[in-house]
Parts: structure tokens; sequence; C-alpha cells
């Protein structure tokens, strides 16, 4: 995708003209990969303290197991602009994204079958 896809679809585009593109996507899992998934670890207060300090999250060194881990799961939820990598990745490369709603008759063609 990265050596051809995306340099394609610039050359495509400024050689017609068009100031912006738009990758429309349905939800296959091969569009859908996770930028990070975290889960939580067996020594938890040691890797969850590491992971938060890896993402420069502050945290008060007193702070129980379950206060720690709501940090991490509120950021994973609310602070990632995109959950998905090829949203970043194509955001990063000037490429809008619209992602389909799932099993939708009326966009996804195969729902009608």
């Amino acid at each position: 995708m990265k050596e051809t896809v995306v340099p394609s679809l610039k050359d495509f585009a400024l050689d017609r003209g068009y100031k912006t593109i738009v990758v429309i996507k349905d939800n296959a899992t091969y569009h859908s990969r996770l930028l990070e998934e975290y889960k939580r670890p067996k020594r938890a207060r040691k890797e969850i303290k590491e992971w938060l300090d890896g993402h420069n999250i502050e945290y008060e060194g007193h702070e129980s197991v379950p206060e720690l881990w709501l940090k991490v799961t509120d950021f994973l939820n609310n602070f990632r602009a995109n959950k998905y990598y090829m949203d970043t990745y194509l955001k990063a490369e000037g490429i809008k994204t619209v992602r389909l709603p799932p099993h939708h008759c009326d966009f996804n063609r195969i729902e009608k079958c």
C-alpha cells in the first residue's frame, strides 16, 4: 500500500487537478487494524507505569492499579485521533478517509444478497 497505492493516488489526483483525495473503506478486517492494543499485564503496576511513562501520561506514585489502568483505558479510548493504523497513515500522507457503516445494504453490495 505504502509503495504503490498511495503514490499512485497522489499522481492520479495531481494529473487531474484534484486538491483532495478521499478513500472510502468498508469494515473489512484488513482495513481495521488497530493502532495500539494494550492488554492488562500480569505484573500490573510496574508495566502499567512503564507504559504511562512511554506515552508521557502523568500519574501519582501512590495510585492503585485500577486507577493506573483507568488512565490507560482513558487514553486509548479518548485521546487517539484515529484508532486505525491505515487511517493514521493516510492522514499523515494528506489523504482523508471515510468509513462505511457496518452491514449497511445501500453502501455494501454484498449485503443485498
